[in-house]
């Protein structure tokens, strides 16, 4: 039982915690709409997976001086916005061991949708940590390039309709009226939810490990969500985001413990990839639907969850998975 003053001060500590992580990430978030003269896009499958492809390989043909169709070994990967923002070669971070690299974020999610009548493609590209800000203009050329270049094995093309920028709320988009201009990156600034609960909408297969074994949903609680987004967040910040000390989690992931998952309606979502470098389909399935969060510290962890919904969590984020909805 969490007394009357333990609340309070936990209260005061959230705000606290929360904005001196969220303000040394700063990010700048794009949505970019394709129109196509052709019947429709026809994506079939995870189109994700298929404009995740599309986009690493116009973006290592924009970025690489060897001419290569894989990213070699560099003895300079330092500028070059495919080895930062796709391989992550050159890596953020200073010597990190083997394990370490493995799991490192990329500075980068990128996700993908058609409109209902398959004609309009949007394309988002959420850009973590100043470095990664300043590449944006590739990552734009890029996703221009894939597009024009054409999609799915009928390569269907289209041409670029508009720019729209994620304004410092998380919830605003807004045009940008010169598609060439660099957006300045930006910390969210988020409030404070006083909401009794949250309801969680899983946009995207969700992948969670515990254990070294995929969590299925009937496995799935409030504590494995919460804590698998404070570890994706608070890499990103140690990565990609500004010098200064991490807050202390540990009292967070206690209350988290305490969190319950409620009116759930979750299954197993199936979804394949093809893999060009492993050169078969490699199963992206998981988590789909919606659960409530619920519990006496629920409202605490708003800021964390309304980042969260930019960041993603869980495994394959930079192919779209992980994305949800909170309100």
């Amino acid at each position: 039982m969490v007394s009357t003053t333990d609340t309070a001060t936990t209260s005061i500590g959230a705000d606290v915690v929360w904005r001196r992580l969220i303000e040394r990430l700063p990010l700048v978030c794009l949505r970019l709409t394709f129109t196509t003269a052709s019947p429709s896009w026809y994506l079939p499958g995870y189109i994700g997976g298929i404009v995740r492809g599309a986009f690493g390989a116009a973006l290592l043909a924009r970025a690489c001086q060897t001419n290569q169709h894989r990213c070699p070994p560099c003895e300079s990967p330092t500028g070059c916005a495919y080895a930062k923002l796709f391989a992550m070669s050159g890596s953020f971070s200073d010597n990190p061991t083997q394990s370490e690299e493995k799991d490192q974020p990329h500075p980068l999610v990128l996700n993908a949708k058609v409109s209902d009548d398959d004609r309009t493609l949007t394309i988002r590209l959420n850009l973590f940590g100043e470095e990664a800000c300043h590449l944006q203009n590739a990552a734009v050329a890029a996703a221009i390039d894939c597009a024009k270049v054409g999609l799915g094995h009928l390569l269907v093309s289209g041409e670029l309709a508009s720019i729209e920028v994620l304004d410092a709320t998380g919830v605003r988009w807004q045009r940008v009226p010169d598609k060439g201009d660099k957006q300045p990156s930006q910390a969210l600034l988020l409030l404070h939810s006083e909401s009794p609960t949250l309801r969680i909408r899983l946009r995207s297969p969700l992948r969670l490990y515990s254990l070294k074994r995929i969590v299925l949903p009937e496995e799935l609680t409030a504590d494995l969500f919460i804590r698998a987004l404070m570890r994706r967040v608070s890499m990103l910040v140690r990565l990609h985001g500004s010098p200064g000390p991490m807050p202390a989690f540990h009292p967070w992931t206690q209350r988290a413990a305490n969190l319950r998952l409620v009116e759930q309606q979750l299954e197993w979502g199936k979804k394949e990839r093809f893999s060009r470098r492993q050169e078969s389909r490699v199963s992206i399935s998981g988590i789909v639907g919606e659960f409530t969060l619920a519990g006496e510290d629920v409202s605490n962890f708003w800021p964390l969850l309304k980042l969260g919904e930019i960041t993603h969590v869980g495994k394959g984020t930079i192919h779209g998975l992980g994305q949800f909805d909170v309100d």
